[in-house]
């Protein structure tokens, strides 16, 4: 179910192979109150430039209705903007192949 999804401590869900995301990515700040978030290597060490791969950000809320979907750019901001307060899952893919998933509050 969904709950057992969501019991990784570090919120990170999924991580797939690619240079650009080797090392996993973090979303900071999370949870978070501002409308944006950073989302960036967690090694800080960038193999392969974002804008090279063109990766796109999904937000989905727990029902999995897609709120949000954006291109990333090498400054990994996100804008929640326009996202209520809740739980969302936040995919990263590019080439249509998933590269990153993981959890988002915003409170």
């Amino acid at each position: 179910g969904l709950e057992s999804e969501f019991s990784s401590s570090d919120g990170v869900l999924y991580v797939g192979n690619s240079p650009a995301f080797n090392g996993g990515l973090v979303v900071t700040p999370n949870p978070t109150v501002s409308s944006k978030i950073i989302l960036k290597k967690a090694d800080g060490i960038c193999e392969q430039k974002w804008e090279e791969i063109k990766p796109i950000a999904s937000l989905y809320d727990v029902s999995g209705r897609l709120v949000m979907r954006q291109r990333l750019d090498q400054s990994g901001e996100i804008s929640l903007e326009n996202c209520p307060k809740g739980l969302y899952v936040l995919r990263v893919e590019a080439n249509e192949r998933i590269l990153w998933v993981g959890k988002l509050v915003k409170e």
